[in-house]
């Protein structure tokens, strides 16, 4: 409560001396009779401060601070205010909004984390970018109210916890095969973490547990914590046993999926899979970010058409939010995989007649396969 209050009155205080400071400018201006318009404004619309630290940072880079998001709104910021980050010489503009994905891949953002303000990149790595610490000095100033409001409106998704809110338990735990292109009929399955400790994932784990799993690359969870999660995991018996057999592995990614470190990780998950056989399950946690991914690149090796593997990206977001294509939320997720595509292409939107081609290559160019692996991983999907 104490640091509370006095993040607040520091905004007072900084509003307050802005007003005073902003007039006296103006005054000594319009003797001399110069304008500044941005003066002006500044003097009409005092910006607020609100300091704190970094503390903890997350395994995907993000970074905690001791900023309550309590302060925050009593200071006046809302979700969609445009705000003046600036840690050490590092200054930038970013949107305060709700999650990661109220941004597009690449971009800044700050939101609330429990009752923390996290500063992050979307599917990027914020304390790597900048070699920002813990203990750094983070200081968020107001620039434009509500400047990102409408774009926060479009990509603010909110997904519920209970399964009476789903039309069946596949839709509600992200569950499906995977059978485009030339990937054979019981092959592939993706799904959200089927033993994690969520709402979700009993159901996951209840029917995945017929399929003859018996290979399964986990993208979320270390390869230490996957049998001791299993063996708790309600209905996750078949996942224990398969990790028993030495068919399972956690990798433990992050979500910059450009960064070497992932790119390293992407080879370890494709080269597993090259040498076990199916049929496989893939997921992170929901199945929806990194499992779209892998998802996407597997499914354009094996030959599906673009809408398809666009169509199956989208299809967790229909699960989870309900988001519908026509939609201006379609369409801005949607953007997400084609632009994934694109990096993998070299910058090249991928076509109907190239995407199995420049997946191959990057496998092979950027990720690290050799071509007898590219070459058995796709025989043991077919």
């Amino acid at each position: 409560m104490k640091n509370r209050v006095l993040l607040t009155l520091m905004c007072v205080v900084a509003g307050m001396c802005l007003v005073f400071a902003s007039c006296s400018t103006v005054s000594a201006q319009a003797e001399s009779g110069v304008e500044s318009v941005a003066v002006v404004e500044v003097a009409q619309s005092p910006a607020v401060s609100v300091s704190g630290h970094f503390t903890n940072t997350s395994k995907y880079g993000n970074i905690d601070t001791d900023i309550p998001v309590q302060a925050m709104f009593d200071a006046g910021f809302e979700l969609g205010d445009v705000c003046t980050i600036t840690v050490k010489d590092v200054s930038y503009d970013a949107p305060f909004v709700n999650s990661y994905g109220d941004v597009e891949p690449g971009n800044y953002l700050f939101h609330p984390h429990h009752d923390w303000i996290e500063f992050a990149i979307c599917n990027g790595n914020y304390s790597k970018t900048h070699g920002f610490v813990e203990g750094d000095v983070v200081t968020v100033t107001m620039k434009e109210k509500a400047g990102y409001l409408t774009q926060f409106e479009i990509r603010n998704i909110v997904k519920s916890e209970n399964r009476d809110d789903y039309a069946s338990d596949s839709i509600f735990a992200n569950v499906r095969p995977v059978q485009l292109g030339s990937i054979g009929f019981h092959k592939l399955y993706r799904s959200c973490n089927p033993i994690l400790a969520d709402a979700r994932g009993p159901y996951a784990a209840s029917l995945l547990a017929d399929m003859g799993i018996k290979t399964i690359v986990n993208l979320a969870d270390r390869q230490e914590n996957l049998a001791p999660m299993a063996a708790v995991a309600p209905n996750a018996g078949w996942y224990a046993q398969v990790i028993a057999d030495g068919n399972a592995i956690g990798l433990d990614m992050g979500i910059a999926f450009f960064d070497p470190v992932f790119v390293s990780q992407l080879k370890e998950a494709l080269a597993f899979m090259s040498e076990h056989e199916g049929p496989y399950l893939f997921h992170c946690n929901e199945g929806r970010d990194r499992a779209g991914y892998l998802a996407a690149l597997l499914e354009a090796l094996m030959g599906a058409s673009i809408d398809e593997i666009y169509a199956d990206y989208m299809a967790s977001f229909d699960n989870y939010f309900g988001i519908k294509e026509g939609t201006a939320k379609y369409d801005a997720y949607k953007q997400i995989q084609i632009d994934q595509l694109a990096t993998v292409n070299g910058g090249v939107p991928v076509t109907n007649e190239t995407a199995a081609a420049a997946v191959e290559k990057y496998f092979i160019e950027t990720v690290g396969l050799t071509s007898e692996q590219v070459a058995q991983l796709k025989a043991n999907l077919l």
